[in-house]
């Protein structure tokens, strides 16, 4: 018995009719799988179409689960990429909508159901508007730490989004952290104005990016702050302030960040220039005494130069007497008119002193060689000093008169 059942397990045939029955199952198992429907749920944005020109979409809902059945095999490949969840929006104005939401599913996939099957959108009109670019540190910088030399591009972005988003944007922010900053002098990020997600949603910025180039300093705040300079008393009276040099116009300031921030200028003591005629060069001080909390002020003095101009002034004389010069062949002569007006400029020192003798001018006519009885003779003049010009006479001619008796 036992010799025969060894025959039958080695013979050939038991072992191909044993191959054929092994082989019938995995067909039949292979081929029942392929042909057995699995059911999936798959989460999937929802895609907007024909979105209404200059309009701006939102909705509560972002995703959908879609349940759908299909043979394995076709589940198992890259058909799941090709489900797609559409709402079309053709022909709609703004305000609220409820939209039906439609799968696109590949062959081979049926759809159960999508949740949910309806979506409410809200349509409003979109416009834009140009912001600032601010940074703000996460978390803020450790202590020591500060950000000199910031450069930001570009330093303005353009938001575009519903109306009633953007009049809560008055600027968007880089938040870079500290980590980030101390890796390198330069970082590229995205500008942003919340702190929730919601936040964001409708809201889109161009540039996407902003370039924020700086310099990570530890160490005491410091800052360049310009110097102011008063004078005190006026220079002598020929004279006139014709401009006002500081060397250097900065100083640096060191003190904590919130005292930096209430710096805008290092006041300088008054310069007395009371009676000055030539240019002049002081040394100042720079007080440090005048802000609480500056740690430190360089340099401690600067330079301030005066520099002075020369003042001329015009004045009027009036009936300035006209005399007659000359010899003639007549006996005498009278002029009209016999007096005239004259404006004439200078120092102010030489035509004060001039005028204790009088207007500082002459003015006359010379008959020489005149033989007419009567003539029109232009109005000569002689100034007491050189430094006195004259400006104009009025008349500037007069009439001679020949007197024979």
């Amino acid at each position: 018995m036992i010799k025969s059942l060894d025959s039958l397990l080695s013979s050939k045939t038991f072992l191909k009719v044993v191959s054929v029955i092994v082989a019938f199952l995995v067909w039949y198992y292979v081929a029942a799988e392929r042909t057995t429907e699995v059911v999936r749920t798959v989460t999937l944005p929802i895609e907007y179409l024909n979105v209404p020109a200059d309009m701006s979409i939102s909705s509560d809902t972002r995703n959908v689960d879609v349940q759908i059945a299909a043979p394995r095999d076709v589940l198992s490949g890259k058909s799941l990429e090709s489900i797609a969840c559409q709402v079309d929006l053709k022909g709609l104005e703004t305000g609220r909508h409820v939209r039906p939401v439609r799968a696109i599913l590949p062959s081979g996939v049926r759809l159960i159901d999508i949740k949910p099957s309806n979506i409410e959108v809200l349509l409003a009109r979109t416009s834009a508007k140009e912001v600032p670019v601010e940074v703000q540190v996460k978390g803020g910088l450790p202590p020591g730490y500060r950000l000199e030399n910031v450069r930001l591009t570009p330093e303005t972005v353009v938001i575009e989004g519903p109306d009633s988003k953007l009049e809560e944007i008055e600027r968007v922010f880089l938040r870079p952290t500290v980590d980030a900053l101390l890796e390198s002098e330069s970082i590229t990020l995205r500008p942003v104005w919340g702190e929730k997600p919601e936040d964001f949603m409708d809201v889109t910025v161009n540039p996407a990016e902003v370039q924020m180039d700086y310099v990570l300093v530890r160490g005491i705040p410091r800052k360049k702050v310009p110097v102011e300079i008063t004078l005190e008393g006026e220079p002598h009276k020929d004279y006139e302030v014709q401009g006002i040099s500081v060397d250097p116009p900065e100083v640096v300031v060191e003190a904590p960040v919130d005292v930096l921030d209430r710096i805008r200028e290092i006041v300088l003591p008054p310069v007395d220039i009371e009676g000055i005629t030539e240019d002049v060069v002081f040394q100042v001080n720079v007080p440090e005494e005048g802000v609480s909390g500056i740690s430190g002020i360089q340099p401690s003095t600067v330079r301030v130069r005066v520099l002075l101009l020369s003042r001329q002034v015009e004045r009027m004389y009036k009936d300035v007497p006209i005399e007659i010069r000359g010899r003639s062949i007549y006996p005498s002569w009278r002029v009209e008119p016999v007096a005239a007006e004259v404006l004439v400029k200078g120092p102010p020192s030489v035509l004060d002193e001039l005028e204790e003798n009088g207007p500082p001018v002459e003015l006359f006519v010379d008959v020489t060689n005149i033989v007419s009885r009567s003539l029109r003779v232009p109005l000569q003049y002689a100034t007491a000093s050189r430094q006195v010009k004259i400006i104009r006479v009025e008349p500037a001619h007069v009439t001679v008169f020949a007197e024979t008796e």
